[in-house]
């Protein structure tokens, strides 16, 4: 149960989301907390005053959390013709003989609750065209780190129109021999699963890709996979490396490894193309995890048009039901069910009250619920748990019902933070018993003009405090330890954190420090650990003078960018300088290595796509005069179509992205103005090879074409891209 403290005068009071509020409110601060029986007797209390607390952690009482059923159990499924004898709810001795072995999980049709589609592996945007008409096997590789569940095989659909042509996806175990990250001894291990999709039955169009599901879901354990398509040709074209798509791991379960491959049509794709891992638009799949409610027993056939109707039966052991003090039953239904544990009715929902073999549902709905239940319901041995499952009506095109069951035991004397919380759900375990308190800087971001000696503290006594100069995070072992004032003498970015003993450490602080009048003279030269010479674009097989520094100050051109071709290189120097400060400035800090890594780095590597090209990152808004400034951490990838080739610019257009993975969910400022939006998942970083052409061969760039179009769309009152030009 969810209870949120809003000081919410009018009582009792329950929100549209159904969470109940209280009428009064806790302070951050810390004071006294605790929960009351209807008699007014404390069930629980936490000794005061209740510890300072922390955005987006919880707090509470550790627990331990038993899995006793999830939706891949073993479970007997039945769509019944007539009455059924009630001791199929409440014997574990019922003969279940003419029952269907299954899972934890049955269904049909397109379900809405959280996690019932499953996750696209590569995912191609609606309405997207190929440009490829190769008919012969195209394949990607990908391991998987999880075990997941393969629900459904998808294609690409150049245009999202209909197939041209036949297309045939196969999924396929990868035998690395022994070579791991040597993708080009791969050779073919068994094919798992295939699906066709014709003209005449193309699948289910979701946005660039049609999806046919699996009779039978796949596990896939972990090891090394390809999924492969064949069958595109000039009148069903694929998709190869230009058009822009992602991948999705699914918080971690798969990784996307090697490169494109392709070979004869029907066979394991045998030659090696380049990269990146997502380079074709061709197949892909949907996966999900053990607690995704994903239909794993099919009854489509048995049941639609039938009955409306269906029952279950899990059973599962438990050696000790002492042991624990609380169940959690995760309950998704479509579209109602009642449910039993050892014969007890413990859930209704939709259900008339009187069921029948050939009821139907009160209701429609498409729920997933957490229903608490008392332990002292279970038995030592052998327990039953029973779902009567209702559809609207025998021919709803959808049905879902399944359960998992979960134990819980919580430590009363043992209170945590929780770094991670779980609203609704059960704490888990936790060992993070204080924080250390946040590092602060004596000098702020920003410009500056004279040396300073930088300080950084800790308001908790004894912390550690480590830091970096080099753009690389600092951790409780790597970073240098703080002993002194840094001398900041030059344009610099320190990172920084806090730890000690079992408190949970603080997060990374960045501050960049700009001084304009170095900037305005920066060399040429590489920096320590960045490349020198030349950089090598490796989705594009090229070479290009790297570029770090200014133009130099013996050249001509000097003045003349700093706005006056007779300035003296003083005066041009401070010109340039005034220059810098009088626009924001956005400071991305990140390790060198993930820019500039020859495998690894996104700078040199401009075609990679999806999230194995995403890397973390800090970002600084930066002002002369100090306002309006902000540090967030965000990801960071390159973007853009024929500007990922750094021969066409040696300058990438970037894309920030916000979300819980890095830091907050949005960045929530005012970042194009008052009258422009104040909270954002994306912003593009452009290069302004989308003003105009830049790369040399188009001759000199103009850069004011596509800004005076966006401000005057603008300016005449309609929607438009809004920039920082």
């Amino acid at each position: 149960m969810v209870v949120i403290a809003s000081g919410r005068l009018q009582q009792p009071y329950t929100d549209p989301a159904g969470y109940l509020h209280t009428s009064f409110k806790l302070d951050a601060a810390g004071e006294a907390l605790a929960l009351l029986r209807p008699d007014n007797s404390v069930a629980h209390e936490f000794p005061p005053p209740l510890p300072v607390q922390k955005t987006d952690v919880g707090y509470g009482l550790t627990q331990t959390v038993t899995s006793l059923t999830n939706f891949d159990t073993a479970a007997k499924v039945f769509v019944p013709s007539g009455a059924v004898d009630p001791l199929w709810r409440s014997s574990v001795a019922f003969s279940t003989s003419g029952w269907t072995n299954g899972k934890a999980a049955a269904g049909f049709g397109s379900l809405a609750f959280p996690g019932a589609s499953g996750t696209v592996a590569y995912r191609v945007p609606t309405g997207t065209v190929g440009n490829q008409s190769y008919g012969g096997t195209l394949g990607l590789a990908f391991v998987v780190n999880e075990s997941v569940l393969v629900s459904e095989l998808g294609c690409f659909d150049s245009g999202g129109n209909g197939l041209g042509s036949n297309i045939t996806v196969q999924l396929y175990a990868r035998n690395t021999n022994g070579t791991p990250t040597n993708f080009a001894d791969d050779t073919a291990g068994a094919v798992l699963t295939s699906a066709t999709f014709t003209t005449a039955a193309p699948g289910t169009l979701l946005e660039g890709n049609r999806y046919k599901r699996l009779a039978v879901p796949l596990t896939l354990a972990p090891g090394s996979y390809t999924i492969v398509a064949y069958g595109y040709s000039a009148s069903e074209m694929n998709g190869n490396f230009t058009t822009a798509w992602e991948t999705d791991s699914g918080g971690g379960k798969l990784s996307f490894v090697g490169s494109g491959r392709y070979g004869s049509a029907g066979v394991f794709p045998a030659s090696i193309d380049a990269g990146p891992v997502n380079r074709y638009a061709a197949g892909t799949f949907k996966f999900s995890g053990p607690n995704d409610p994903v239909v794993r027993t099919n009854l489509q056939t048995s049941m639609q048009s039938v009955n409306a109707s269906a029952l279950m039966r899990v059973t599962f052991a438990v050696a000790n039901p002492a042991a624990y003090d609380t169940l959690l039953l995760d309950l998704p239904y479509n579209d109602g069910c009642t449910v039993w544990l050892n014969g007890t009715e413990v859930v209704k929902r939709n259900s008339p009250s009187t069921l029948l073999h050939d009821s139907t549902a009160t209701a429609t709905a498409t729920q997933r619920k957490a229903v608490p239940l008392s332990t002292s319901l279970l038995v030592s041995g052998t327990n039953l748990l029973a779902i009567h499952g209702l559809n609207s009506s025998a021919s709803s095109p959808d049905f879902f019902m399944g359960a998992q069951l979960r134990a819980v035991d919580t430590n009363a004397a043992t209170v945590r933070y929780f770094p991670v919380p779980t609203p609704g759900g059960p704490n888990g375990t936790s060992t993070v018993v204080g924080y250390v308190a946040d590092t602060a800087f004596s000098h702020d971001r920003g410009f500056y003009d004279v040396a300073f000696s930088l300080i950084i503290t800790s308001a908790t006594p004894g912390a550690t405090i480590r830091y970096t100069l080099n753009g690389s995070a600092p951790n409780e072992t790597t970073g240098t330890i703080y002993t002194a004032p840094i001398s900041i003498t030059t344009t610099r970015v320190v990172r920084a954190i806090a730890y000690l003993g079992t408190l949970q450490s603080t997060n990374v602080d960045t501050q960049t420090y700009l001084f304009a009048n170095d900037v305005a003279v920066q060399p040429g030269t590489a920096p320590p650990g960045y490349p020198s010479g030349t950089w090598t674009d490796y989705s594009n097989n090229v070479s290009v003078a790297a570029d770090y520094g200014m133009v130099s100050t013996a050249s001509a051109n000097y003045a003349a960018a700093a706005g006056n071709a007779t300035f003296s290189t003083a005066q041009a120097r401070a010109a340039l300088a005034d220059s810098l400060k009088a626009l924001p400035v956005i400071s991305i800090v990140l390790p060198t290595a993930d820019l500039f890594d020859a495998t690894n780095g996104i700078y040199l590597h401009p075609g990679g796509r999806g999230d194995a090209w995403e890397r973390a990152c800090s970002v600084e808004m930066i002002t002369a005069a100090g306002t309006d400034q902000f540090q967030i951490n965000g990801g960071i990838h390159i973007m853009g179509f024929t500007s990922r080739n750094l021969n066409v610019t040696p300058k990438l257009n970037m894309m920030l992205v916000f979300g819980s993975q890095y830091g907050p969910n949005w960045l929530r400022k005012d970042f194009f103005g008052s009258d422009g939006s104040t909270r954002f998942k994306r912003i593009a970083l452009r290069s302004n090879t989308r003003d105009s052409w830049l790369a040399p061969l188009y001759g000199e760039a103009t850069y004011l074409v596509d800004g005076f179009a966006k401000e005057s769309q603008l300016d005449s009152g309609h929607p438009a891209t809004r920039g920082c030009d």
